[in-house]
């Protein structure tokens, strides 16, 4: 008779692979359970304590599990690194958290974090000035126009074909800043080409009581995916400002993860270590 462990069909067990074993091991792992040692995985999952120690050795070794110093086993940062491409905002927004903090501090001015999302820039983040409100009307998680912003125009600067098109294809794309006429299309564009020749957008529209100073936040692999800018009103324009923005895109920049892919793999045609048993060790209970 199949048991428990054989799955629903009776003669599963034969069928059952490594990836298998690797994901019925990781499911294990929970917040009521974040460790859990060979003995336990071994009760939980069925399988021999030989087996799972040849796994869990394998499995740290590539990242998917750390060991800790009690000999007890716990999910690894690279199974984290691997999930970042579907929660890339998160990611951003982390590596800028205390970026941001120190900039707010440092300007007492409007300090915002913005990603490019759907033609919109959204606003991941964002650090209220200390002193005087400035006429804003956003939100974490609300959106920005691109051309109107100095975040939304770096992100414009930097999108591709594609995304620009879209934006300023009709030339009626929004436009809040009241004081002054809807830009050209052909005025838009040189900006954006400015704005990726210097690095930085300096956004002072004439009249406005907002202007802002942005620059691109870039992730490990040199793609720009958010932008870091600075709101304030036309009377407290420093000179300081426009390099502190700068420097602050820069050390979120530095902040952000190592891409899970830029990894040395191994020579296929040999075999890989770790694939024979080997002496179980002891292990916490």
């Amino acid at each position: 008779m199949a048991n428990a462990h054989d799955g629903a069909n009776g003669g599963a067990k034969a069928n059952v692979g490594v990836l298998d074993r690797v994901m019925a091991i990781l499911d294990l792992f929970s917040l009521d359970e974040p460790e859990l040692s060979l003995t336990q995985i071994s009760r939980k999952t069925g399988l021999a304590v030989s087996t799972v120690h040849r796994l869990v050795k394998d499995m740290c070794r590539h990242g998917m599990l750390e060991r800790q110093e009690d000999g007890r086993y716990a999910i690894g940062l690279h199974l984290s690194e691997i999930g970042m491409p579907s929660h890339p905002m998160l990611v951003v927004s982390d590596a800028a958290s205390g970026v941001l903090d120190d900039l707010n501090l440092a300007t007492r001015q409007q300090v915002q974090l913005a990603a490019l999302q759907g033609g919109e820039a959204v606003v991941l983040s964002r650090r209220m000035e200390r002193g005087r409100r400035l006429p804003t009307f956003y939100c974490v998680g609300g959106t920005l126009p691109l051309v109107a912003t100095g975040v939304g125009r770096v992100l414009l600067a930097y999108a591709d074909e594609r995304v620009r098109h879209a934006t300023l294809a009709d030339g009626e794309f929004p436009w809040a800043v009241f004081t002054t006429p809807r830009p050209s299309v052909r005025s838009v564009l040189d900006d954006c080409e400015d704005i990726v020749r210097r690095g930085y957008c300096v956004f002072e529209p004439e009249g406005h009581p907002v202007w802002s100073i942005a620059a691109p936040v870039l992730d490990a692999r040199r793609r720009v995916v958010a932008a870091v800018g600075i709101l304030y009103a036309p009377e407290d324009k420093t000179p300081r400002l426009l390099p502190m923005v700068r420097s602050a895109a820069l050390n979120i920049s530095r902040r952000m993860p190592r891409d899970p892919r830029q990894r040395d793999l191994p020579n296929w045609g040999e075999e890989l270590p770790g694939s024979g048993e080997e002496p179980v060790p002891g292990n916490a209970a």
